[in-house]
């Protein structure tokens, strides 16, 4: 049942942020209150989408047979936020990774802005929530352009933590369980590394009910055929009326629309002839405009399974293959907008966690992306040093010289 529904979860997150209006981004001179999808930037729309659509080619590749579910959005905004640190070729490195070229950094900032306002406020019957948050490491100087475009743009909400206290990751997690209403818990293993200076978090929740709910007397069970070609009997959801459908050589595909229609899940599934590793190919080879392309309203009768699926993956690998390894370099990394270097920071890992549920009524979903900055390790004349055992010391005048004091503790508890 996995690869199927990996189309259908996928869909709702990449459908999400379709339909913007063909208008660029106002300057932030004068920040509006609202905005429309008219407002939306398509060219951060189009970026947003073109990058999910590689990065899912990437992990689809190398998953092989299990279920894969990424949020494109939170993935492309976790990095934005981050790129807004980047320098030289790092820069160079992401924006390409990311579809930006030729967008400047005052482009992709008030482009996620609008965007994100547009989608949390689309449609009042579906619930959609957007939250970024920055976790640095206290005592480490920031610059306060890069903090200040993250509250700005983003909303983040920026928290000065201790991160190698134990109670860190516990603290950055709680937040991550109440963005997400409890269906991610964890983003950030314990203990963090000691050269981790910040976190970058972007969480999103989704909650909608079908326009057209799928009857509950309807459900019954079926027979899906695995990607291993064995086949198992699932939950089998029942509809039938007008769709918005699509048909081709390789696929079927249908729209299946939340609340009052603007948001919409889409499921493709490929001919018998075809397979799905043909029909990926062909999607993911397309240009995003193309696959919203050729609906018409059809009458028909569909059949799919409810389902419920987590997801999690580091993307490290499946960036760094689309062209961003330079930001994964402990030594050539370039983030000195982000603080003065020395030390060199650098990405050591981006992590993606997802959960989706679709039964008759709707459809709740998921997601959360962590971008984990690092300094380079300590130079040769950096130290560091624990006094957790037997100890001397003195206390001298620092002018003559002088020992005023001296002594060795071998318990400091007597």
């Amino acid at each position: 049942m996995r690869k199927w529904s990996t189309m259908c979860c996928i869909c709702v997150l990449l459908t999400v942020i379709t339909g913007c209006g063909d208008a660029s981004a106002p300057m932030f001179g004068g920040l509006k209150p609202e905005y429309s999808a008219a407002d939306a930037d398509t060219r951060i729309v189009t970026a947003n989408n073109r990058f999910g659509l590689s990065l899912y080619k990437e992990l689809f590749q190398s998953d092989g047979d299990e279920n894969v579910l990424i949020s494109p959005l939170s993935i492309a905004t976790a990095l934005s936020m981050t790129y807004n640190g980047a320098a030289g070729s790092t820069k160079t490195a992401m924006e390409e990774a990311l579809q930006l070229k030729g967008l400047t950094l005052d482009d992709i900032n008030a482009g996620n802005r609008i965007l994100k306002f547009v989608l949390e406020h689309t449609d009042p019957d579906v619930e959609l929530s957007i939250a970024n948050s920055l976790w640095a490491k206290e005592g480490m100087a920031f610059h306060k352009t890069f903090l200040d475009n993250n509250r700005t743009y983003y909303d983040a909400e920026v928290t000065s933590l201790d991160l190698t206290a134990s109670g860190a990751p516990g603290k950055i997690n709680s937040w991550v369980t109440e963005k997400t209403k409890g269906k991610i818990e964890n983003i950030v293993e314990g203990p963090i590394d000691p050269l981790t200076v910040l976190f970058l978090i972007n969480a999103i929740y989704f909650k909608g009910d079908w326009t057209d709910p799928f009857p509950e007397n309807a459900t019954s069970d079926g027979d899906f055929v695995t990607g291993s070609g064995a086949s198992v009997q699932v939950p089998m959801m029942g509809r039938e009326g007008e769709f918005e459908y699509k048909e081709t050589d390789g696929y079927q595909a249908v729209r299946l629309p939340y609340g009052k229609e603007t948001l919409r899940m889409v499921v493709y599934v490929p001919k018998e002839s075809s397979g799905l590793d043909s029909m990926m190919f062909a999607l993911l080879a397309a240009d995003p405009g193309q696959l919203a392309d050729g609906f018409a309203k059809t009458e028909g009768h569909l059949r799919m399974p409810r389902f419920k699926l987590e997801y999690k993956s580091a993307l490290n690998d499946a960036l760094e293959a689309l062209g961003m390894g330079i930001a994964f370099d402990s030594e050539q990394a370039n983030f000195e907008n982000m603080a003065n270097i020395p030390p060199n920071l650098y990405i050591a890992n981006v992590l993606h966690k997802t959960f989706i549920e679709v039964n008759e009524k709707g459809a709740e979903a998921a997601a959360v992306t962590s971008v984990e900055g690092r300094a380079e390790s300590a130079p040769a004349n950096f130290f560091r040093m624990e006094v957790n055992r037997p100890f001397f010391f003195t206390i001298e005048d620092g002018a003559t010289g002088s020992m005023l004091f001296m002594g060795s503790v071998t318990n400091p508890a007597k």
